[in-house]
């Protein structure tokens, strides 16, 4: 067996249902946006208010 057959039949799984596959990849963006923006807003945060001196 090669690996193109392989990869096809591996394929044809996620390829026969595309709504979870679809629901997956949204989720597994959004999880990304998220991880990445947790340091901007400490960033925003240290910048805007810390470092000007309004701790409120």
């Amino acid at each position: 067996m090669n690996q193109t057959s392989t990869f096809k039949r591996l394929m044809s799984y996620p390829l026969s249902q595309p709504k979870p596959m679809i629901k997956g990849l949204a989720l597994l963006f959004i999880a990304a946006l998220a991880s990445a923006g947790g340091p901007w807003l400490i960033q925003y945060f240290i910048d805007e208010h810390i470092a000007k001196g309004d701790y409120s």
